[in-house]
């Protein structure tokens, strides 16, 4: 064999591995079985929407809340002291509701990445899909996943416009810093 046709065999070699590598990374969370899973949140309600999660931020999860758009504050940690959501670790969060998810929208996520990262993720798909990826882009997190109907999702867009707007409102001076910290 000539040098070209061996250089050609050993990138085409190189190329199937990598790809192998991807798909195998990638069919991780599809392959998971739910039931075997290490549970968070609470399980108790009259609706309770279980939703397979990989953390690929990037980070450990220290802290995982999940809540209603409709309320006000995030309650409690999902997560138990001393037991963070490892990165690349799968966990299945179970959500209570009294009133079933009218769109994927209506729920929000609030995360804390190592010791002190606060993020939120804003449209959380439980009425889509059983099954999504956390991803974080430095400044906020966002969420993948594929729909029932087979469609990939994913929220980065969505989570990058509403940091920005964040950013914006804050640069503009719309609040001012008191005792109280941040007022409108």
């Amino acid at each position: 064999m000539n040098v070209k046709r061996r250089i050609a065999l050993i990138l085409m070699i190189l190329l199937a591995l990598l790809l192998v590598g991807c798909s195998e990374h990638s069919s991780a969370l599809e392959t998971a079985d739910l039931t075997s899973l290490h549970k968070i949140g609470t399980q108790e309600g009259e609706t309770v929407y279980q939703l397979a999660i990989e953390n690929r931020s990037g980070f450990a999860i220290t802290a995982l809340s999940a809540k209603c758009e409709e309320k006000k504050e995030f309650t409690g940690n999902t997560l138990k002291k001393g037991e963070p959501f490892d990165y690349g670790e799968i966990r299945l969060l179970c959500f209570a509701s009294s009133s079933p998810a009218s769109a994927p929208g209506d729920y929000e996520m609030s995360l804390v990445l190592g010791r002190d990262l606060f993020r939120t993720i804003h449209s959380v798909p439980f009425s889509e899909t059983d099954r999504c990826t956390i991803y974080s882009d430095g400044d906020y997190c966002y969420l993948e996943y594929k729909t029932f109907s087979g469609e990939t999702i994913s929220t980065k867009k969505q989570e990058r416009a509403l940091y920005e707007a964040e950013e914006e409102l804050q640069n503009n001076h719309q609040g001012c810093i008191g005792d109280e910290g941040l007022v409108y």
